[in-house]
C-alpha cells in the first residue's frame, strides 16, 4: 500500500530534492482503491504505468544515497545549469555506461589529476579540445608506444625543458614532422646510435658546426657522388688522423698555393707526374 507518513516524512527529514513530495503523494494516491482496474505500481488511470518507484524505493533504503542528500557540494551541484545541461546530453549517459570510465573513476591517479590546478587549466584551453576532436590524436592515444613513451622519466624531463616548448613552437620544426624523409631517419637505428654518441652531442653545441651546416658550399658537397666516395675512402680517413696533414692545413702558405692557378695547372700536367715519380725512383 505504499509508503506510509512515517516513512513520507522520514523521507522529507533526509533533505530530497524538489519535487519527490508531489511524486510521493502522487504515487500513494495511485494505490488507492481504483473501482475500474486492479491496483499495482503505475495504475494507468494517473498515467504512471511505467512508474520507476521500486528502483526509487531501493534508492532510499541506500545508506551511500543518504550520505550523498547530507553532502553540502551535491547541493551545489544540484543548483549548477551546466550539471542539469550534462544530464540532458546523451554522450554523457554513454559514458555513464562504458567499464573504462569507471575504472578510471576508482584511479587514485586520476583523483589526483583532477586536484591539479595545471589540468584545469588545460580543460579551459580551446586548443586541447580541438585536439580532443582531432581522430589523429585518438589514433595515437591507442598506440602502445605512447603509452610507454609516457612511462618513461625521459619524456617527463623533456616536457619540463623549455627549449623543448620553443621549438614546439617552431614552424621549421612542424615542417620537419611532416617530412618522410625525417621519419625514414627516426627509424634508422644508425641515428640512434649517433643520437647516443658524446662527440655528436658536443658537435650540435658548436658554432662553428652551425655556421657550417647555413654555408650553401657546404650543401652541395654533401650533394656531390665524389665527396661520398672519399668518405668512404679508408686512404682519407688515415689522411685526417695525420698530424703532419693539420699542421699544413693550418699553413697560410698551403692556402696560398691551393689558391694559384699555376699550381693547379702543375697538378693537371702529366710530366709533373712523371717527374715525380723520377724523383722517387732509385736507379742504383
Amino acid at each position: 500500500m505504499g509508503l506510509t507518513p512515517f516513512r513520507f516524512k522520514h523521507a522529507r527529514f533526509r533533505g530530497l530534492i524538489r519535487g519527490e513530495e508531489y511524486f510521493l503523494q502522487k504515487f500513494l494516491s495511485a494505490n488507492s482503491a481504483d473501482p475500474d482496474e486492479t491496483p499495482h505500481y503505475a495504475p494507468s488511470h494517473l498515467g504512471l504505468r511505467c512508474s520507476p518507484m521500486p528502483f526509487f524505493l531501493d534508492l532510499l533504503r541506500d545508506d551511500t544515497f543518504h550520505k550523498l542528500l547530507r553532502d553540502y557540494t551535491f547541493h551545489k551541484l544540484l543548483r549548477d545549469d551546466t550539471f542539469h545541461k550534462l544530464l540532458r546530453d546523451d554522450t554523457f549517459h554513454k559514458l555513464l555506461r562504458d567499464d573504462r570510465f569507471h575504472k578510471l573513476l576508482r584511479d587514485d591517479t586520476f583523483h589526483k589529476l583532477l586536484r591539479d590546478d595545471t589540468f584545469h587549466k588545460l580543460l579551459r584551453d580551446d586548443t586541447f579540445h580541438k585536439l580532443l576532436r582531432d581522430d589523429t590524436f585518438h589514433k595515437l592515444l591507442r598506440d602502445d608506444t605512447l603509452h610507454k613513451l609516457l612511462r618513461d622519466d625521459t619524456f617527463h624531463k623533456l616536457l619540463r625543458d623549455n627549449t623543448f616548448h620553443k621549438l614546439l613552437r617552431d614552424d621549421t620544426f612542424h615542417k620537419l614532422l611532416r617530412d618522410d624523409t625525417f621519419h625514414k631517419l627516426l627509424r634508422d637505428d644508425t641515428f640512434h646510435k649517433l643520437l647516443r654518441d658524446d662527440t655528436f652531442h658536443k658537435l650540435l653545441r658548436d658554432d662553428t658546426f652551425h655556421k657550417l651546416l647555413r654555408d650553401d658550399t657546404f650543401h652541395k658537397l654533401l650533394r656531390d657522388d665524389t665527396f661520398h666516395k672519399l668518405l668512404r675512402d679508408d686512404t682519407f680517413h688515415k689522411l685526417l688522423r695525420d698530424d703532419t696533414f693539420h699542421k699544413l692545413l693550418r699553413d697560410d702558405t698551403f692556402h696560398k698555393l691551393l689558391r694559384d692557378d699555376t699550381f693547379h695547372k702543375l697538378l693537371r700536367d702529366d710530366t709533373f707526374h712523371l717527374n715525380r715519380f723520377l724523383l722517387r725512383t732509385d736507379f742504383r
